[in-house]
Order: C-alpha cells, then structure tokens, then sequence
C-alpha cells in the first residue's frame, strides 16, 4: 500500500526517499506543503501517499473552501466544499496513474466532494493520466496559462547577450534606469545580509500597501501564511527575499523560493513613487544576476502568467490547466456548465479586442487599484 501522511508530523516523518523524489516545482516540497497547512485556515491537513515502490508520490492538501466559477480574477458564484487539492506537481514519479488513483479515492470514499489537480501540464503524461481516471465524470477544466523559465547556467552578460533584439533592450533598458539610482539605491538580500524576518515582513509590507497588486486584492499582504512563508523559509533555507531602498525608503522587493538547483518567483511589488526607475523589473535583472552566479542554481522558474519582463528573460515555457473532478452531484454539474460558459466568453471578447488592447486594458485597470491601494494607505495611515 505504501506511506501515507495525514498531518504535518507524519509529512515529516517519511522516509528520506519520499523528500528526494524529482520534482519540477515547488508545491509539493515538504517544507513548503506544511508551511501552507500550518498557516491556511482553510487547509485541515496534507494528504500525501507514497507508492510501495516508493518511486512516486501524491501530494495533496484536504480544504474546506469554496469552490466556484473564477475566470480572469472575477468571481461569479461558488459553493463550500470539502476539496482534495493536488498541488503542482503533485503528481510525482514514474507511476502517475498510481497517483491519479489514490487521489480519485477520496471521493469514492466519500471524503470530498471534489478533487482539484492543479497545475495539469498540458500534454504530459499526468494530464493523461487524469482524463483516463475521470473518464465518465463531471469535470470542470479551467482555461490553460502558460509557465516560463530561464535556465541560468551561463554569466549573466552572455544570458542578456543570448535574448532576441526586443527582449535584451528591454532587459537593459530597465537596468539603466534602476541603477541611475545610484548610491541612493542600496539592495539588501535574505538571508545573505540579513535574517530577520520581523525586518523584512515590514518592509514588505510598506512597499506593498501602495502597489497595484494590494488595490486588485491580489500579492503580498502581511497575514498568517506569509508569516510562516517567511519565518520558517528564513529559518529552514529555503526562503530568498531581495529587498531595494531608495533614501532609506522600502521601494520594491522580489522573492522567491530555493530548493535544490532552482528559484521559483512568488511575489513582487514596487512602491508607485518609484515606477519611472523601473523597480520591478530593474530589481528583477539583479535577482537573475544573482542566480548566474551561484553555482548551485541551474533555473529561475516566473510562475504563472506572461507579463513581458518574463518573456523578455524566459528560456523555456510550458502550458498548464487546472482540472477539477467533482462528486456525481447535481450541484457541482451546474458548477461546471457555468464554469465552461464564463471562460468562453472571455476567451471571446479577448479574441476580438486584440492582445494589445487587451494588454492596454490592464494597464488601466493598475493603474486605479494603484491609487485605490494608496489612498487606502493614506487613510489607515
């Protein structure tokens, strides 16, 4: 039957060959899949199987949240429920149909009403694997994003010489006005210049309050989860935050997340009196720089998502989708019908605006929930 593990001390517990298994992403390591569960009210524990051959796993999270129709950050409806969250890349090893089962389980046992796999690559081996699995059922898939990449094994000058014409301007453009700056600039990296995470929680928190991200309701926000991210990621080694001042003032951090040979990305975000220098992706040429130089660092993953600064850097990019299969309930039916609907049409209206209306759209739309962020600011202040 294998190991399974159904809290944080069992998670912990598994045997050294579970930990060492290849993974493609950060998701389903250990440290950071119980640093979720600790910290997510909505997360009652991990679910993690290891096959008796010990060569894969199934790494999961058991919520009590909603679960509804959510296309391009709107919401348009939802229902509680009892959900198996396969992360990404929780699927793991060379046994996925192994995996899909012990997954599909819990809802033959009547444990959740749905089982959500995230992060499906499109194409793979594991996408395959599920369709075969939820063969007959309700399923909900989501529209697919792309992931990007830069493989990091060469000096950083050969890695900007190496992009097409438009991506290295690009790159270089943004570096120029970051490091016009100056002296007035000065970069602190975590936990290489220092360790204290109560520091750098407010200093992030600072830069974060006026951002975009804050006035959208998305990105960092000083709560329970990114507490433990940073605590225990400082603490464990795991955890990298590069932090930029500007006169002594918080202007723009990245951080991200090390486990063996790569950095993944999870967050930014700059403070709108700094936008003419560039920060993010100023300070973002800075972290790249970083990982060319540390010879234990192969890749820097983006994340989700296709922003420019990204495709000026990536390498590499893959397609993912998230899939939910559901209870053979009426609900979760309706669920699903509705879910198809809404990404249709905005698949539609994106189609006949263009990408770059698109694109110029969102600018837009940053632009107030930056001044929305700042004047919520303002007033706590």
């Amino acid at each position: 039957m294998g190991a399974r593990a159904r809290s944080v001390e069992e998670l912990q517990a598994l045997d050294p060959s579970f930990h060492a298994l290849p993974r493609r992403s950060v998701d389903s390591q250990a440290p950071l899949l119980a640093a979720v569960v600790r910290a997510r009210a909505d997360v009652e524990a991990p679910y993690v199987c290891v096959s008796p051959s010990g060569r894969s796993a199934l790494c999961a999270r058991l919520e009590q949240r909603r679960i509804g129709v959510r296309v391009a950050f709107r919401s348009f409806g939802s229902f509680r429920a009892r959900i198996a969250a396969v992360v990404d890349d929780g699927i793991v090893g060379d046994d996925p149909e192994w995996c899909v089962q012990q997954a599909l389980g819990l809802l033959a046992a009547g444990e959740v009403d749905a089982v959500q796999f995230q992060c499906l690559r499109v194409g793979s081996v594991e996408e395959a694997a599920v369709q075969r699995g939820a063969a007959g059922r309700t399923v909900q898939r989501e529209d697919p994003v792309v992931h990007l990449e830069v493989a990091v094994d060469c000096p950083n000058d050969e890695l900007v010489a190496s992009r097409d014409r438009r991506s290295r301007e690009g790159i270089r453009r943004s570096r120029r006005k970051f490091d016009q700056l100056g002296e007035r600039r000065v970069i602190t990296r975590w936990p290489a210049d220092a360790d204290d995470p109560e520091v750098l929680l407010g200093q992030m928190e600072a830069i974060a309050a006026t951002g975009y991200q804050r006035g959208m309701g998305v990105g960092f926000e000083r709560d329970a989860l990114h507490e433990e991210l940073v605590r225990a990621g400082l603490k464990e080694g795991w955890f990298r935050a590069w932090v930029a001042a500007v006169d002594g003032v918080p202007a723009v951090f990245w951080t991200a997340f090390a486990f063996g040979d790569r950095w993944t990305l999870y967050e930014t975000a700059f403070a709108e009196q700094f936008a003419d220098a560039a920060p993010g992706a100023g300070l973002l040429s800075h972290v790249v720089e970083d990982a060319c130089a540390d010879p234990q660092v192969t890749t820097v993953g983006f994340g989700l998502g296709e922003a420019r600064y990204k495709r000026d850097w990536a390498s590499h990019e893959w397609m993912t989708a998230d899939v939910t299969v559901f209870a053979p309930r009426l609900r979760w039916k309706a669920v699903a019908a509705v879910q198809r609907g809404a990404s249709w049409a905005v698949t539609t209206v994106r189609q006949r605006l263009g990408e770059e209306r698109v694109q110029a759209l969102k600018q837009r739309l940053r632009r107030r929930a930056a001044g929305s962020a700042r004047r919520d600011a303002e007033r706590s202040g």
